[in-house]
């Protein structure tokens, strides 16, 4: 009987001390899905209104932007940077709709479908683009959620290439 109860002593401390034990950070948080869905709002805003400092604002200091055929611009400067030269050739109009986003205490994803209008300042036609994206944020310390990846692409086909040159006479 002693036995017993020692056994069942033990088995109940256990379970008291694993409860007292840091808490699973919550999945889905409302706050934190609004918090990401501002962030998602700043970028847009910051997009359609050609505001580079804006943009920058929101990443990591290591964050990345892999923009579809674009190399990899990694950290504040060179997201600033890539933006900057951008918004300086041409006007932006960029929709964004979510497909999902989610949490996991420090950790956030967000995923979804875009349209992009770029019109070149200098005149010519627009640029039009659809596609995807998935951004992943991390929550600092002072709550405040920073994109640490941006990757998209588009979901139209490659443009066909130029046609090959005719060659002249006699097949030269």
């Amino acid at each position: 009987m002693k036995r017993y109860l020692a056994t069942l002593a033990a088995v109940v401390g256990a379970t008291v001390l694993s409860a007292c034990g840091p808490a699973a950070p919550p999945m889905n948080d409302p706050a934190d899905i609004a918090a990401i869905g501002q962030v998602r709002s700043a970028f847009i805003k910051g997009y359609n209104t050609g505001d580079a400092t804006l943009i920058a604002s929101l990443y990591a200091a290591d964050g990345q932007g892999q923009a579809n055929h674009q190399p990899t611009a990694k950290g504040h400067d060179a997201i600033l940077a890539a933006n900057k030269a951008n918004f300086d050739a041409m006007t932006a109009s960029l929709e964004v709709v979510a497909d999902a986003t989610m949490s996991n205490g420090t950790y956030g994803m967000d995923r979804g479908h875009f349209k992009l209008t770029l019109t070149p300042k200098g005149g010519g036609p627009a640029i039009t683009d659809e596609g995807r994206y998935v951004v992943l944020l991390m929550k600092g310390a002072d709550g405040a959620w920073k994109v640490t990846m941006d990757i998209d692409n588009s979901s139209l086909p490659m443009p066909a290439p130029p046609p090959m040159p005719m060659k002249g006479k006699g097949g030269k």
